[in-house]
């Protein structure tokens, strides 16, 4: 009847997130790891800790108000805690791994809440660290899975903390780094069956791409990752498309927006981008993409706003249509 029960609770908790009902998710995978506990599962337990540390932080993108956007940031943090407790009473080999990977997501996650920028630099410095120390560990484990989903999470979380950079050099060093991480997620997770992250890393792969071409003035160049751009978020199309993953679609047409509005110079098919992105952040309930669409939805509508020549180049006008 236990395993009845936890069965039950996961599987709610797996169809909630599969609406976006994040916070009704958490609440089905804490009384998930109150029942773990009961039965002394602290492994299962930690897992679904860890589930709840996202689920609030997914939440906390769809909170209406800032209050309500640091509390559920605060809970994923708590949870994110949880798991590092539940894991160090536990004798399971290579734990170690697990428990720095869950201390990172909470320094990452505490980042958004501070509101002195260099504490937060510090922060997202502190993350950068945490995670390269994880990924070392996985290489050396030989968990190759392990090696891809932490490769995709710091590739997915870059875009946020270049916003925080002092200088410049420390630009060239992330996007050198970046690239890097690209490619071990993409060679990783394509051994592997899990659809969901080789499609995020294709997704927030082909955004990198495009964000690179802001800070390059070769034409040649700019064309080369513009190409890479399209091509990666066509192939994180194809999978969330296939898999069903409506925030995945959603910030799979970042990169298409970004390329045809400022760089091909096509805002007609850029605006159509944003309206799929708005789409998207409908279904999802999810303020980034929604506010990001228009944001950029503006911004291509504004001549002044490009500071770069727009590439016009048969090469990179083929793309994914609506």
């Amino acid at each position: 009847m236990q395993d009845n029960s936890l069965a039950s609770l996961l599987n709610k908790a797996k169809k909630l997130e599969k609406k976006y009902e994040w916070l009704q998710a958490a609440d089905y995978y804490s009384k998930a790891s109150d029942l773990a506990l009961e039965r002394n599962n602290i492994m299962k337990a930690a897992d679904l800790n860890g589930k709840i540390g996202f689920c609030f932080y997914r939440a906390a993108f769809q909170a209406q108000t800032n209050a309500e956007f640091k509390k559920l940031l605060k809970q994923s943090i708590q949870a994110h805690e949880k798991e590092i407790s539940n894991l160090a009473v536990t004798e399971e080999d290579n734990k170690q791994p697990r428990m720095k990977h869950a201390e990172a997501l909470a320094v990452y996650t505490r980042s958004w809440i501070e509101t002195s920028a260099p504490k937060r630099k510090a922060l997202l410095d502190e993350w950068w660290t945490l995670e390269n120390q994880v990924l070392d560990s996985y290489e050396r484990l030989g968990d190759v899975h392990s090696v891809g989903a932490v490769c995709t999470e710091m590739i997915e979380f870059s875009h946020y903390t270049q916003v925080f950079l002092t200088d410049y050099s420390e630009y060239v060093r992330l996007e050198k780094e970046t690239m890097v991480l690209i490619d071990k997620a993409i060679q990783s997770l394509s051994k592997s069956d899990d659809d969901h992250e080789l499609a995020r890393a294709y997704c927030f792969a082909g955004i990198r791409f495009s964000w690179g071409l802001a800070s390059v003035e070769s034409v040649d160049k700019r064309l080369q990752l513009a190409q890479s751009a399209q091509d990666y978020s066509k192939k994180a199309l194809e999978i969330a498309q296939k898999i069903g993953d409506a925030r995945l679609i959603g910030c799979s047409y970042i990169s298409l927006m970004n390329v045809t509005g400022v760089y091909v110079d096509n805002h007609k098919l850029a605006l159509e981008y944003g309206e799929e992105i708005q789409k998207y952040g409908s279904i999802t309930k999810d303020n980034f993409l929604t506010s990001y669409a228009m944001g950029v939805s503006a911004t291509v509508i504004e001549p002044y706003s490009r500071s770069l020549p727009p590439i016009r180049a048969s090469k990179i006008t083929s793309l994914p249509s609506n």
